[in-house]
């Protein structure tokens, strides 16, 4: 396993065509795994040599169920892809050569293209919400990785905000973006009813170290990618 540069790291439950999508556009020429944390009613099974399904010992939301899976991952690197988003031509190849041509980042953000929004970076309190990622795994694994005690919003914020506290960056990749498709069923209705407690949580986390954070992202953030707009595009 030492040979994995890349481990996808994916959450499933009840979507299995969503799922066949995303498979569908995963595509990178480098040495990669796909792990999946299967909590479908009707359990799933590896559809590609790249895959391998878990199914978590416990219902507890999403982040239970990538915390269940993220020691089995192997690669140097981990990227994060929602079951319901696709991803475009060149995007992880374009993620991985970025991280490895910029070793202070230690969170790198794929822009997200929806209905409404071309590809661009969501905002969240004045700094990017990393909605899909790739990080090097000994960062991850160094800052702990997600909060199992939250059940699925603020995870991502919690996390980049733990990278930035340990001294990595968290930027956003020109060049990679993936599409999300936001497929709205009970899955979807279950992070929703979760998210006022989670994201209260979280900004209570953190309410007293965001202006000294912010100010180290948006310097680190201006020495490798440029000055920074809220929500921007990339070209």
């Amino acid at each position: 396993m030492d040979d994995i540069m890349l481990s996808v790291l994916t959450a499933t439950r009840n979507r299995e065509a969503s799922l066949q999508r995303l498979s569908d556009s995963l595509i990178t020429v480098y040495p990669w795994e796909w792990i999946v944390a299967d909590d479908s009613t009707v359990p799933l099974w590896s559809r590609r040599k790249e895959m391998m399904v878990y199914h978590p010992l416990t219902v507890g939301g999403s982040v239970a169920a990538l915390s269940f899976v993220l020691p089995k991952c192997h690669g140097k690197y981990v990227m994060l892809l929602a079951d319901d988003c696709e991803v475009y031509p060149w995007t992880v190849d374009t993620a991985v050569r970025f991280m490895e041509d910029h070793p202070s980042v230690g969170q790198g953000a794929l822009y997200v293209k929806t209905t409404s929004h071309g590809c661009h970076l969501p905002p969240w309190h004045g700094r990017l919400y990393a909605q899909f990622w790739i990080v090097l795994r000994t960062v991850g694994e160094r800052v702990g990785w997600h909060d199992p005690t939250l059940k699925h919003a603020g995870a991502d914020n919690d996390l980049s905000s733990k990278i930035l506290d340990a001294g990595f960056g968290v930027v956003g990749i020109p060049g990679a973006c993936v599409k999300d498709h936001d497929v709205r069923d009970a899955t979807h209705a279950d992070t929703t009813n979760h998210a006022q407690a989670d994201m209260a949580l979280v900004e209570a986390r953190w309410k007293d170290h965001k202006d000294r954070l912010t100010r180290f992202w948006e310097e680190h953030w201006k020495a490798v990618s440029g000055p920074w707009e809220c929500g921007r595009t990339h070209g």
